[in-house]
């Protein structure tokens, strides 16, 4: 499992006249980066409360990340993410 804690809005440099104006940028504990748009979070917000029975029952406890099950089922699942995005989603509206 990929621990990722915070997410930071990131403005989008040198960007085209449509593209985004910002990101939100999160970084693994292994020194994975990753950026995504307000589409993205607002999407996994809404799977993650349409699909609460798939989100884990207890907390996930550190593991080696050369066990992580994906970036996909670590990240998207985590119990902290549907909190994270949701609040984030609060103070993008």
């Amino acid at each position: 499992m990929r621990k990722i804690s915070y997410f930071y809005k990131v403005e989008n440099k040198d960007r085209y006249k449509t593209a985004n104006k910002y990101y939100f940028h999160a970084k693994s504990a292994s020194g994975i980066n990753y950026l995504f748009t307000t589409a993205q979070l607002k999407e996994a917000i809404a799977r993650a409360q349409k699909n609460t029975e798939d989100l884990p029952k207890e907390e996930y406890k550190p593991q080696d990340e050369t066990k992580s099950v994906g970036f996909v089922t670590g990240f998207m699942i985590g119990v902290s993410f549907p909190i994270l995005a949701a609040i984030l989603y609060t103070l993008m509206t």
